[in-house]
């Protein structure tokens, strides 16, 4: 995949943009840049939401959100760098982390001062462009025509894969996919507590385990 970079006129408007403050990431004259943007993390990222790791494929761009990862209204300097960029879908972005920052380790001004915004360890959380899912937390999901099962799995007690899960709330997914398999009119976990085991240990053998 080739890298990304902005154009000498696509440089001036995002000067332009972040003197202007985060308020202008709405402005119609970036547009243009921001569609280029959301294009380039869907590829990066294999088509899926950076934060829930479901498929984004078939989505329209305007079921996306360019996400900002330290959100543009405490960090505006950020608002353009790659770094601090993801493709999200709306339930994490938008219900979930909005401009939340409770997953950055320490006080958030003492972060914006001692700089080091892209070390995996200023983040609770799986950083989408520092950390790795494998080792930390795997997403299974098998299909069988319109009925859908998904499972997250914390690997080996890990505190980000755990702390992602909390708290993007991905165990809310599981649970309502496992309700649909069962045809439950009640939430309810699976009734056989080894199928989750089972199903990882089998898509592992077939895929690798990472």
């Amino acid at each position: 995949m080739a890298d990304f970079s902005f154009t000498n006129e696509e440089k001036e408007l995002i000067k332009n943009a972040i003197a202007q403050g985060h308020g202008f990431w709405s402005d119609k004259s970036l547009d243009d840049v921001k569609g280029r943007l959301k294009d380039y993390l869907r590829l990066r990222q294999v088509e899926v939401c950076c934060y829930c790791s479901r498929n984004t494929d078939d989505e329209f761009k305007m079921a996306l959100d360019i996400e900002h990862i330290i959100p543009k209204s405490v960090l505006v300097s950020e608002m353009f760098e790659l770094n601090n960029l993801a493709a999200s879908c709306k339930r994490c972005n938008m219900r979930i982390k909005k401009d939340d920052v409770s997953f950055i380790n320490g006080e958030i001004e003492a972060f914006k001062t001692r700089g080091g915004y892209y070390l995996s360890e200023s983040y609770k959380f799986l950083h989408p462009n520092l950390d790795e899912w494998d080792g930390n937390l795997h997403y299974y999901v098998v299909q069988r025509n319109n009925k859908k099962m998904v499972y997250y799995n914390v690997v080996e007690g890990s505190e980000k894969g755990e702390y992602t899960k909390e708290y993007f709330r991905l165990a809310d997914i599981q649970v309502n996919t496992f309700d649909e398999v069962q045809e439950a009119t009640v939430r309810k976990e699976p009734v056989d507590p080894n199928v989750a085991d089972k199903y990882i240990k089998l898509v592992d053998a077939m895929l690798g385990k990472s």
